[in-house]
């Protein structure tokens, strides 16, 4: 049953993913994070989550702004992600903070902690977590969602 539901809200994932509307799509690297955190934050349209995604993989975490901060989403869905949890929630621990977690309005499980509405620590935050958590080298591609 779990194994169900988590192909569904993959699925739905996937598709909404491709579907074209008002987002903003950009393929890059690490050195391109901090330009979609500062359009996240400050830019115009304004834009309420931005999801990183590593090129060529199904790992991912999502940002969202609200009032004055981040909230940072670690999604607790697929049997890798949810094999990675410790290892992420340790990661976040040694940025300092800690993690709670949230049911999504379809009922799939997150780790979430709230980060400063600040571009340049948000992209430190984004960049340690994906190479830690995902053991990544840093010269992989990344595809950044912006969305309103």
């Amino acid at each position: 049953m779990v194994w169900i539901f988590a192909s569904i809200v993959f699925f739905v994932f996937l598709v909404w993913a491709f579907t074209p509307s008002s987002r903003i799509v950009k393929k890059g690297g690490f050195a391109n994070l901090d330009q979609q955190f500062n359009c996240l934050i400050n830019g115009q349209p304004k834009m309420s989550s931005l999801i990183v995604e590593v090129i060529d993989t199904s790992d991912f975490i999502q940002f969202s702004h609200f009032r004055g901060h981040i909230q940072v989403d670690f999604p607790l869905v697929t049997d890798r992600q949810k094999s990675l949890r410790d290892k992420y929630e340790r990661e976040v621990g040694k940025l300092g903070y800690v993690t709670e977690v949230s049911q999504g309005s379809d009922g799939a499980s997150f780790l979430d902690f709230d980060a400063p509405a600040d571009p340049d620590k948000m992209t430190e935050i984004c960049a340690t977590l994906l190479k830690r958590t995902f053991e990544l080298t840093g010269n992989e591609k990344l595809k950044m969602v912006l969305m309103p």
